[in-house]
């Protein structure tokens, strides 16, 4: 079970961030306005003639956080999960020296 926790990690991400950024499925299936999701809202409010994008990108980095909290909450274990045991083979001599190591976003390597 230890093995898997990085696994289990990545794909709980994956998986929140598909039905945290779902947006056909409730179009279909919601027929109230008072249950619509978040994505459904930030849809209504850029369909008008004149969209307040102002309103527009708070909507959006509020729908943001949930998955970006998420993730740097299992950021570790997302790594681990994504690289599998190239990581072990890679990072070897380093983890030995150092016992971590980090990810930089922007780049996508691994220090």
């Amino acid at each position: 079970m230890p093995t898997m926790k990085s696994t289990y990690a990545a794909a709980g991400i994956i998986a929140f961030m598909t039905s945290w950024n779902n947006f056909l499925w409730p179009l279909i299936i919601l027929q109230s306005e008072a249950k619509k999701t978040i994505t459904l809202v930030i849809s209504s409010l850029s369909s008008a003639y004149f969209p307040e994008y102002g309103v527009i990108m708070v909507a959006i980095i509020i729908a943001t956080l949930p998955t970006i909290l998420i993730f740097f909450l299992l950021q570790r274990y997302f790594v681990e999960g994504m690289l599998g045991s190239n990581k072990i083979i890679a990072n070897k001599s380093k983890r030995e020296i150092t016992g971590r190591y980090t990810v930089n976003l922007f780049t996508g390597i691994v220090t």
